[in-house]
């Protein structure tokens, strides 16, 4: 392009800037092909979707962004609250009042009058065969 066609296209664009993205995309193909007042528009219309889309990925970044931040703090709180509740567990549990013993009660045994006559067999063990019921020998240390 030469300078008086730039100067021209120019032109064309100063007097288009005015339009919205969709009038100019409807007034472009009305003009004639590689005139000076398609290009421009053509031109306007670029500039116009590269600052929108320029917007738009803005918008996107902030969410994206916010999104990250709201995942790490839903990945890392738990585990910051866990180790916090570890950590200071050991100063919020109370100690156990020390209690003394109390006094040892002699117990005395039952009288015969309470004890059962015949015991219940259902609770003694088996009696052991007679291998099983010596003591063991004693060998002498020689």
């Amino acid at each position: 392009m030469d300078d008086t066609e730039f100067e021209l296209v120019e032109n064309a664009r100063s007097g288009l800037s005015h339009y919205s993205l969709e009038r100019l995309k409807t007034i472009a193909p009305t003009f004639r092909e590689r005139s000076a007042q398609r290009l421009a528009c053509v031109e306007l219309i670029a500039e116009k979707e590269r600052e929108l889309a320029r917007l738009q990925m803005g918008g996107v970044s902030r969410k994206a962004s916010f999104a990250l931040s709201l995942a790490m703090i839903a990945v890392v709180w738990p585990i910051a609250l866990l180790g916090a509740w570890v950590y200071f567990q050991p100063f919020f549990t109370k100690p156990e009042p020390v209690r003394a013993k109390p006094p040892a009660v002699k117990q005395s045994l039952p009288s015969p009058a309470s004890m059962p006559e015949e015991p219940n067999q259902e609770l003694l063990p088996e009696p052991l065969p007679p291998m099983l019921g010596e003591p063991p020998p004693i060998s002498g240390g020689g």
